[in-house]
């Protein structure tokens, strides 16, 4: 019985933990369709920062160590931030198949600890 409990319990936590991923990515879905966003983080961001610090990269008067390390800096964070956003919509569509899994094993687990009560 006291193994049943534990099953439940983390199948539980694992169920809010896809909660937290499911909800995070329908924020980032609700973002996306924002046309501030889209004016200031998809279009501006995304496309003309980063298109302008690639070919900042190239410019004569950008090639000391230390303005190249600003250039490859603000690379990074465009990189880095979209692939961010990509992170929490692929782990959200993740969660979303692995919650149904967890809500009928957690089913399933209560059933049979309800059978083994009766059977007491």
């Amino acid at each position: 019985m006291l193994q049943q409990e534990e099953q439940i319990q983390q199948v539980e936590l694992s169920i809010e933990q896809a909660q937290n991923l499911i909800d995070r990515m329908q924020a980032m879905n609700r973002l996306r369709v924002n046309a501030d966003f889209h004016k200031v983080i998809e279009e501006g961001f995304f496309e003309h920062e980063a298109s302008r610090a690639v070919l900042l990269r190239a410019d004569p008067t950008q090639q000391t160590p230390e303005k190249q390390k600003y250039i490859d800096n603000v690379i990074t964070s465009i990189g880095g931030l979209y692939q961010y956003f990509i992170t929490v919509i692929r782990t959200g569509n993740m969660a979303l198949k692995s919650i149904e899994e967890d809500k009928e094993a957690r089913e399933e687990l209560l059933r049979e600890q309800m059978d083994g009560e009766l059977v007491q």
